[in-house]
């Protein structure tokens, strides 16, 4: 439920880089309960992170993809799909496995998941990380991620930034 209420938010409102920003500290923030979180193996409060963290991959990838589109030149749009499928499916390929990795050599620790959620926090930060050359390239762009609308033209957008750009510097 929650990527299609975040997409609708995006779609609506723009802001798709404090999108993401705000859904990696969220990530960071949940992994941390998580990983403070007493073991017990009859409590129900787990559900709430957990709800938490469908949240924050929710906002992450409404961020995201809708963003593509819009950094992109048309001829470009299936490579730059592509490659983030590709990112996607390898990260979700060996994650798992290193996450089984950690769990297997942290088995006889009574911490439960703590060191898995520890290097999850660490690669939230990576992933928070990540947004500096996303606001870098937005910077570039005008922060047509930030301002850009479902349904304005993207061409014409930034076409009405740069003149007015333009008028600014003409009137200094």
């Amino acid at each position: 439920f929650a990527a299609p209420t975040c997409g609708l938010l995006v779609d609506k409102y723009g802001k798709r880089v404090k999108v993401l920003v705000v859904a990696c500290i969220l990530g960071i923030s949940l992994y941390s309960f998580l990983a403070f979180m007493p073991v017990c193996t009859r409590c129900y409060t787990i559900i709430f992170p957990l709800i938490g963290l469908g949240i924050f991959l929710g906002m992450y990838d409404s961020g995201i993809m809708p963003s593509l589109p819009l950094i992109l030149e048309k001829e470009y749009y299936a490579t730059g799909f592509g490659l983030y499928f590709v990112a996607q499916n390898v990260t979700m390929t060996i994650i798992p496995i290193i996450v089984g990795q950690i769990q297997d050599f942290t088995m006889n620790i009574e911490d439960g998941y703590f060191w898995v959620m520890v290097f999850m926090i660490a690669y939230s930060m990576i992933t928070l990380a990540s947004c500096i050359p996303i606001f870098s390239e937005d910077a570039k762009l005008n922060n047509i991620l930030d301002n850009y609308k479902i349904g304005q033209n993207r061409d014409l957008y930034l076409k009405d930034i740069n003149s007015m750009e333009n008028d600014k510097n003409e009137v200094e």
